[in-house]
């Protein structure tokens, strides 16, 4: 696929590619028959999460993760293909029956994602072993980890913990905070601010923007009325107005777009200086080397 190619000749190759391999997830004929005018949004998701659920390009039965810095970026760089396919697959199964809160919690999920990759990808982060070690093992992009040694320091100390320790234990483990995480985005993107936090309060309820949108366009009167029963009654019936989800489907689909350039940069294989040798290790390795034919198979 030619990187000058119209928007119509991608979307036929999005089409091409989904009829030889369906994702598991897919939009139901009615979510299609009911979202049409977001039509290529939906072609788009299914196509991401085809592209996911193919990646990695070859078989991980030679490899070792973490025995060096580019297992952990190769690893990294899977674990967070599979939590990108996870959050997706959310939004289409709770597309398919018009739940909202569970739209929104899972375009929240992608959007981390995303900012998880602009983490990654600033300050030099790649070439830090000890760091793609720890964000490797997990629990990095949650408040987790934190609380947990937070939690030990206060049953054992009997008051919270210092930020001199914190900040000396931050830099034994090397576990960064999650707002860390956020920043390079919201410093690289000021709209990104904006667009994390209305969706950040699908995951925090005591703020009302999403319901005070969706009453909005149920025509509830009072928005800001406290337990208006109109919009429960739309959530108990599935019935959601549709124009709100459809800008959920398209922020959904614009998450992706911004996630898999960043998740190409952070995966070797794709890394102009470092392809060779990994192409090299994984042969070394017994793992089946890419067959060019495959890249080759939807021109």
């Amino acid at each position: 696929m030619s990187q000058d190619a119209t928007s119509e000749e991608k979307r036929a190759f999005w089409l091409k590619f989904i009829a030889a391999r369906p994702p598991v997830v897919r939009f139901s004929n009615d979510s299609r028959a009911v979202f049409s005018e977001v039509d290529r949004s939906l072609d788009h998701i299914e196509f991401m999460m085809s592209m996911m659920e193919a990646h990695p390009l070859f078989p991980f039965e030679g490899c070792s993760f973490g025995s060096d810095l580019l297992d952990f970026r190769r690893g990294l760089a899977y674990e967070m293909v599979l939590r990108e396919l996870a959050h997706t697959r959310s939004l289409v199964a709770n597309a398919n029956i018009r739940n909202r809160p569970g739209m929104g919690t899972a375009v929240r999920c992608m959007l981390e994602m995303h900012a998880f990759s602009e983490y990654v990808l600033n300050g030099n982060r790649l070439e830090d072993a000890r760091l793609l070690e720890k964000l490797y093992h997990g629990r990095a992009l949650t408040p987790g980890g934190w609380y947990d040694i937070e939690k030990e320091w206060e049953n054992q100390q009997r008051q919270p913990l210092p930020k001199d320790a914190k900040e000396a234990i931050k830099a034994l483990i090397n576990l960064p905070y999650v707002g860390d995480i956020t920043r390079p985005v919201h410093n690289a993107d000021k709209g990104a601010a904006y667009l994390y936090s209305v969706y950040s309060e699908f995951v925090h309820p005591a703020f009302s923007g999403p319901r005070e949108e969706s009453e909005a366009a149920l025509g509830a009167g009072e928005v800001f009325s406290f337990g208006t029963s109109g919009y429960y009654q739309a959530l108990l019936d599935s019935n959601e107005p549709v124009e709100v989800l459809r800008g959920d489907i398209k922020t959904g689909s614009f998450c992706l777009q911004l996630f898999w350039p960043r998740l190409l940069q952070i995966d070797p294989l794709f890394d102009d200086k470092h392809r060779t040798s990994v192409r090299k290790k994984l042969e070394e390795q017994g793992a089946v080397a890419i067959d060019d034919r495959r890249e080759k198979k939807f021109d």
